[in-house]
């Protein structure tokens, strides 16, 4: 038997509980029904710390109508994260974002910036020279490849964060970002990869040959 002295604390967490939600609730209609993983992951440190609630990480997955974003490049949101943010979005819920910086498809190297040395590495992100994250250096091609080939994410629900998905988000899906008649022609091929080897804005070829 729980002693009733348990149940109270129980009762009190489960208070806690429900007024983080109402509150993200409102925060949803403030934020347009997205959710940063930047805010994720500060939202998950702080509520771990405060003891007080989900936090955003636990509403962005609680909520199904919510929109989440994703880094999905392994080192800001690990693989296996990913993979269950995507499962709980489903396909019409998960945003594919970059975070690039203006290093984006940089070859491996040393590069200055402001007086500062950043070093883009092989995981297609810019680091300080003490090691640090500055931040994504990844094509959106390769941040689903990436999605794809190491977090298992489904075909279906990667294509989607990348394509029609934010599009829906921004309310400018009515002619774009579906392969469909009377849509518009802008589309990108890639080869097995993940490289962006044709692009087409409009019908009109503007990289390949």
């Amino acid at each position: 038997k729980i002693k009733n002295t348990k149940i109270d604390e129980l009762k009190q967490q489960i208070n806690q509980i429900e007024i983080v939600i109402q509150q993200l609730r409102t925060l949803l209609n403030v934020k347009e029904n997205d959710f940063t993983m930047l805010d994720i992951v500060r939202s998950a440190r702080e509520a771990r710390e405060k003891k007080k609630g989900p936090g955003t990480v636990g509403a962005a997955m609680y909520f199904r109508d919510a929109y989440a974003e994703l880094i999905g490049d392994g080192v800001h949101v690990s693989f296996p994260a990913a993979n269950i943010l995507a499962y709980q979005k489903g396909k019409d819920r998960l945003i594919s974002v970059t975070d690039s910086l203006q290093f984006k498809g940089y070859p491996v190297g040393e590069y200055e910036d402001q007086g500062e040395k950043i070093y883009v590495t092989e995981e297609e992100v810019a680091r300080m020279e003490n090691g640090g994250l500055c931040g994504s250096t990844n094509m959106l091609c390769h941040i689903l490849g990436k999605e794809i080939k190491k977090a298992h994410i489904d075909y279906v629900t990667a294509i989607n964060s990348c394509s029609c998905n934010p599009l829906r988000f921004l309310g400018m899906d009515n002619n774009r970002g579906y392969l469909k008649k009377g849509y518009e022609a802008d589309i990108t091929v890639l080869n097995d990869n993940f490289d962006a080897v044709e692009t087409f804005v409009h019908g009109e070829k503007m990289l390949g040959e």
